[in-house]
């Protein structure tokens, strides 16, 4: 951001010494737009990036919140585990296909902790 406050006042001294019509005003705000065009780019990837981490911890408040105190460290443990194999399973499939064993086997985990905290809130 601070990059895009730089070149802006770059380009109000340049229109001010040039004017508009100058090449090299005109240089300096397509620059300026371009930077603006990727920043703008980079936010949604920001949120998305983060928007499934958020839900799944707004998830696990609202979980733990609605079972009894001797459960929740069991739970949290459970979720944190969860996390971790969460990332571990989309690591792998960067690197092997879905259905490999490797793959698969991660994933059978990570099913299996679910139920398993699912069976814990019964």
């Amino acid at each position: 951001m601070t990059k895009i406050e730089t070149l802006r006042s770059e380009l109000a001294e340049l229109i001010q010494q040039r004017g508009l019509q100058d090449s090299l005003v005109i240089k300096k705000s397509q620059q300026l737009d371009n930077l603006i065009v990727l920043y703008m780019k980079e936010i949604p990837q920001r949120k998305a990036a983060s928007a499934p981490l958020k839900r799944l911890n707004r998830i696990k408040m609202n979980y733990i919140s609605r079972i009894e105190n001797s459960l929740k460290k069991e739970l949290e443990h459970n979720f944190e585990r969860a996390e971790q194999l969460s990332k571990d399973v989309e690591e792998l499939t960067k690197h092997y296909h879905l259905f490999d064993p490797v793959v698969m086997e991660k994933s059978r985990e990570l099913d299996q902790l679910i139920m398993s905290s699912i069976k814990l809130k019964k």
